[in-house]
C-alpha cells in the first residue's frame, strides 16, 4: 500500500490521496475534508479502527442482499420463463441497491472538530499512515505528538507508532537545545489543553531554564516568538532556580523587551520578523510584565542598561501604562542615572496638562530617587568603617588580655597538676567571660569621657560669650533699654542675644547633674 502512495492532491477545501484506488472514507477537520482508505488508517489508529468497526455494524445492507441473492438462486431452478423475467427485474434492482452502497460508502463520513494542530497536522498524520517519509522539526513535533495521542497512534496498537516516533524526537533533538525548546513552546499555544496534559509545556519550559545559563545568548532572541503566558512561565521557571545566572535572565528580559515592544529607543526602530504586531493594550501588558520581571535588586549595568530603562520609561509614558509600573521603572532608572547620558534623560511629555517639551517632573523624581540613594550608600559606608574600626580595637583588647600572665599561668599549672580538669575549664570560661566585660567596660568609659570633654569645651566657649558681653555692656533689667541703645547709633555694641534673635537664656549641661542648669550671667541678664 505504502509503495502506491505518490502524495496528495487538494481541490478547493478537500484533499485526496491519489492512489488510483477510490476513497471509501472521509475525514472533516475544521474546513477541510479528507478523502482517504480506511485500511490504512486503521493499521495505524486505534480509534479509527474504532470507529470504523462500530460504523460497519450499524450498516448490514450487504449481508441482507448477500441472503436475498442466496434465496432467489435455490428458487431460480424450479421457475420459468416467467421466473427470466422476474429474475432481470431483480437484477435492475440490485444495480440500484449497489449504486446506493456506493453512495452511502462514499457518504461514510468521520469528523474530527477539535483536532489538535488542524488540518496541516492531520494530514502529515495521514501520510505517516500511509507510509510516506515524515520530517519532524521543532515545530511540529509538538502537533504530531498530541495528534498521535488523539489519533491513539500508540505501540500498543503498531510498532514504531507515530507516538514513540514524535516523543524521542523531542526529547533527543528538542529538549536538550533551549532554542530549539522555544519553538517547540511556541507551537504548544495553539494545542492547549492537549500539550499540556502530556507535560510538553512543562518540559519545554524547564528545558529551556536549566540550560539558559550554559548555552550561548544566540537564542535569546527566539524568545520574542513567545506570548506573554508562556514568556512568563519561563521567567519564573528561571526565577526558581539557583543554578541560572542573574545576568542570563537579564538577558532574556532585554531580548524579549526588544522583540515584543517597539519603539524602545531612537535607534531601535526595527523588531523581529517573527514577532507578531499586537495592540496597544497588549504592549501595555507585555511592558507591566517586563518591568515586573525585572531583578529586585540593582542590575548589573552590562546587559539592563540605563539606555534601556529610560527608553522602557519612555515607552510607559506614550502607552499609558500604570503608575505603580512608572514608579518602578524610575527607581530603576535612578540605579543607573550615573552612565545615562542627556538623550537618554530627555523625555517627552505626553500629558496636555503640562506646558514643557519634555517631562521634567520625571526626570526631577529620577534625579531624587539617585539622591536618595546616595545618601543611603554613604551612610552605610560610614556605618561599616565604624563597625570595621570598633572590631578591630575589640581584637587588640582581646589579644592583649589573652596574653599569658605568671599568675594565672602557675594557677592553671597547680590546677592542672591536681587533676581538676572540670574546675580547669570552667575558670578558662570565667576569664573569658569577665575579659568581655571588662571590654564593653572600657568601651562604655571611653565614650563617656568623650561626652564629658565635649560637654566640658561647650560649657567654657558659653561662659567665654557671656563674659565678653557682660565686659562690653553694663547689665539691664529690660530688655528695651539695649534695643534703644543700640537704635541711636551709639559705639556701645547690643545685647548678642537680641543681636542673634535669641529669646531664652542660654544653659550648661553639666554631665555629674541631674538637671540642665542655666548660667550665672544668663539669669541675670534674663531676671526682670
Amino acid at each position: 500500500m505504502s509503495s502506491a502512495v505518490r502524495g496528495g492532491a487538494t481541490r478547493g477545501q478537500a484533499w485526496f490521496c491519489t492512489t488510483g484506488l477510490p476513497s471509501d472514507v472521509v475525514f472533516e477537520v475544521q474546513d477541510m475534508s479528507f478523502h482517504l482508505h480506511k485500511f490504512p488508517l486503521m493499521s495505524k489508529s486505534r480509534k479509527i479502527h474504532r470507529m470504523v468497526m462500530e460504523h460497519e455494524a450499524e450498516q448490514p445492507a450487504g449481508q441482507r442482499r448477500r441472503r436475498r441473492r442466496r434465496r432467489r438462486g435455490s428458487e431460480g431452478s424450479n421457475a420459468g420463463e416467467e421466473g427470466d423475467e422476474q429474475t432481470e427485474i431483480e437484477e435492475a434492482e440490485e444495480e440500484e441497491e449497489d449504486e446506493e452502497e456506493e453512495e452511502e460508502g462514499q457518504a461514510f463520513c468521520i469528523a474530527f472538530p477539535d483536532f489538535p494542530g488542524g488540518p496541516g497536522t492531520f494530514e502529515t498524520a495521514a501520510k505517516f499512515c500511509y507510509g510516506v517519509r515524515v520530517e519532524l522539526t521543532a515545530w511540529n513535533v509538538a502537533p504530531l505528538r498530541c495528534a498521535a495521542e488523539y489519533l491513539e497512534m500508540t505501540e500498543e496498537h503498531a510498532e514504531d507508532n507515530l507516538a514513540a516516533r514524535a516523543e524521542a524526537f523531542l526529547e533527543q533533538a528538542v529538549l536538550r537545545h533551549p532554542g530549539e525548546a522555544t519553538k517547540a513552546l511556541k507551537s504548544c499555544e495553539e494545542l492547549l489543553p492537549h500539550a499540556e496534559e502530556l507535560g510538553i509545556v512543562g518540559r519545554c519550559v524547564e528545558a529551556i531554564a536549566a540550560r539558559s545559563s550554559a548555552a550561548s545568548r544566540s537564542w535569546f532572541d527566539d524568545l520574542a516568538v513567545l506570548g506573554l503566558h508562556m514568556y512568563k512561565r519561563v521567567m519564573a521557571a528561571m526565577a526558581a532556580r539557583a543554578d541560572v545566572r542573574t545576568e542570563a535572565r537579564e538577558s532574556c528580559l532585554v531580548s524579549y523587551a526588544r522583540g515584543t515592544i517597539p519603539g524602545l529607543s531612537r535607534s531601535m526602530r526595527r523588531r523581529l520578523a517573527s514577532a507578531p504586531v499586537s495592540s496597544e493594550v497588549e504592549q501595555r501588558d507585555l511592558l507591566e510584565a517586563v518591568v515586573a520581571s525585572l531583578p529586585a535588586d540593582k542590575c548589573s549595568g552590562r546587559v539592563v542598561t540605563a539606555k534601556f530603562l529610560f527608553a522602557l520609561l519612555r515607552t510607559a509614558h506614550i502607552l499609558r501604562a500604570s503608575d505603580a509600573a512608572c514608579a518602578a521603572l524610575e527607581r530603576k532608572a535612578a540605579t543607573q542615572l550615573e552612565h545615562a547620558t542627556l538623550e537618554d534623560v530627555l523625555i517627552p511629555s505626553y500629558s496636555g496638562a503640562t506646558e514643557t517639551l519634555y517631562d521634567v517632573d520625571c526626570v526631577e523624581r529620577v534625579v531624587l530617587f539617585f539622591e536618595q540613594l546616595q545618601l543611603r550608600r554613604a551612610i552605610t559606608g560610614t556605618l561599616l568603617s565604624s563597625a570595621g574600626a570598633g572590631a578591630t580595637q575589640t581584637r587588640l583588647h582581646l589579644h592583649r588580655y589573652q596574653q599569658p600572665r605568671p599568675a594565672a599561668m602557675a594557677a592553671r599549672h597547680s590546677a592542672d597538676a591536681g587533676g581538676g580538669r572540670g574546675e580547669a575549664a570552667w575558670r578558662s570560661t570565667a576569664t573569658q567571660d569577665s575579659q568581655v566585660l571588662r571590654l564593653d567596660m572600657d568601651s562604655m568609659r571611653n565614650r563617656v569621657q568623650d561626652l564629658e570633654r565635649e560637654c566640658s569645651s561647650m560649657r567654657r566657649a558659653i561662659k567665654k560669650i557671656d563674659g565678653r558681653s557682660a565686659a562690653a555692656s553694663p547689665r539691664h533689667s529690660d530688655a528695651g533699654d539695649d534695643d534703644a541703645a543700640s537704635a541711636d547709633g551709639s559705639s556701645r555694641p547690643a545685647n548678642w542675644r537680641s543681636r542673634y534673635g535669641c529669646k531664652f537664656s542660654t544653659q550648661v549641661c553639666d554631665s555629674h547633674a541631674r538637671n540642665v542648669v542655666a548660667s550665672r550671667a544668663s539669669r541675670m541678664g534674663m531676671s526682670p
